[in-house]
């Protein structure tokens, strides 16, 4: 698809970085680019964009891939605006941009104006839409205001698991909890899992605690994983929540 957009490529550009302590996801995602092409892959550092177009002056042929474009927080409103400004630059200057769409619009539901305009300009300077799959055309070609075409599809990577027998799965958690009779797994990338991902507000996790303390069974439910960025304070108000013995944090 690179090749595609740019026969001549010699540079890609990722941004955010590719490599994130948080999220397997690029990694992932460029695992098969890093081991069957000697293609450069070059982590975007967070004012690296004027480079970028300068470079792009200079004859290099280049595609930058974007991912994850909000505004979360009035710091990122100026922020936004600056890349945006290069962006368009280095366009105009030929340059070729993907930007995969995660999501139709942020998770915060914050700024939702900019959001919307912010979003519906990178859709359109952008050279190619990646989405995960063909169902969200339609949909995000209406949001974005750009025509179908314009999209490709290229499959959400599969994140590496440890995959067990049942019996053995069942076993091996029940040396923890040996009298309990059902367990439910909260926000853990393994079996019976209710909700995948990282512990955030959006995922729903009071309202999972408020059906859970209302079953009357012998239950364990499991709250695990890793806390996505911004929501400390979120998790620990779910802390402090938490006053059912059937429920571990």
């Amino acid at each position: 698809k690179y090749l595609e957009i740019e026969p001549r490529l010699t540079r890609l550009y990722v941004d955010p970085s590719l490599y994130n302590s948080s999220n397997e996801y690029l990694e992932l995602l460029y695992k098969d680019v890093v081991d069957t092409s000697e293609l450069e892959i070059v982590s975007m550092s967070r004012y690296g964009h004027p480079m970028l177009f300068f470079r792009k002056l200079m004859g290099e042929r280049s595609i930058l891939h974007h991912h994850w474009f909000e505004i979360g927080s009035v710091k990122t409103i100026p922020f936004i605006a600056w890349k945006l400004i290069w962006l368009i630059l280095y366009r105009l200057s030929n340059g070729r941009i993907i930007w995969t769409i995660h999501n139709i619009y942020p998770h915060n539901k914050k700024y939702s104006l900019l959001n919307k305009i912010s979003r519906v300009i990178l859709a359109h300077i952008a050279s190619k839409l990646h989405v995960h799959c063909h169902k969200v055309i339609s949909i995000m070609s209406k949001v974005l205001k750009v025509r179908k075409d314009k999209f490709f599809v290229i499959k959400h990577p599969d994140y590496p698991v440890d995959i067990y027998l049942k019996e053995k799965a069942i076993e091996n958690f029940k040396l923890a909890y040996p009298d309990i009779k059902r367990y439910f797994w909260s926000l853990v990338f393994g079996l019976w899992s209710l909700v995948i991902g990282q512990m955030a507000k959006y995922k729903g996790i009071t309202e999972l605690l408020n059906v859970m303390s209302n079953i009357q069974d012998d239950y364990v439910l499991v709250l695990a994983g890793k806390i996505k960025g911004g929501n400390d304070k979120y998790v620990q108000s779910i802390k402090k929540q938490i006053t059912n013995n059937n429920i571990v944090f």
